[in-house]
């Protein structure tokens, strides 16, 4: 028997595909509504069409690198949720960046084009970092999340 998520809700970047895909579904056959996100698009549309035969899901256009359009989407899901419990921060790129994709595959590192760099960058670390500033606080004010503590270092121990 499995876990019951019922009356839990997730938020999954990248939910459109490969891992975030699968788990969306995990989550939802196990009772969570998901939200999931991804860039605007025929594949986001059809993700939500395929989970949705597995429970409560919602297909959220959201690109990481944009700090308006993450906190359009965290407005979105405050609205409409009573609660956000937890946030998987999928979205990612790599070898699919822009710029990437005319290198042979046996290419070395200083064959990447800096656009490609700043991408990766942007997607993978930035846009990590403006989810979280986002959602986080909206999980922290309903008691989910696990927010880390400030410490303050003493003059005396800098």
């Amino acid at each position: 028997m499995s876990e019951t998520l019922k009356g839990f809700t997730a938020l999954i970047t990248g939910g459109s595909s490969g891992m975030g895909f699968e788990m969306a579904k995990e989550l939802i056959t196990r009772g969570a509504s998901v939200v999931i996100t991804a860039r605007a698009g025929k594949r986001l549309e059809d993700a939500e069409k395929a989970l949705s035969e597995f429970g409560q899901v919602r297909a959220v256009a959201m690109d990481v690198t944009s700090e308006e359009s993450v906190a359009a989407a965290a407005k979105l899901v405050e609205e409409n949720y009573p609660r956000l419990d937890m946030v998987i921060s999928n979205a990612g790129i790599g070898g699919n960046a822009p710029g990437m994709e005319d290198l042979p595959r046996d290419h070395s590192f200083w064959d990447i084009p800096l656009r490609s760099v700043r991408a990766v960058m942007d997607t993978n670390l930035i846009g990590f970092f403006t989810v979280a500033s986002k959602f986080v606080p909206l999980m922290v004010k309903n008691g989910s999340g696990s927010p880390l503590p400030h410490r303050r270092v003493s003059a005396a121990r800098r």
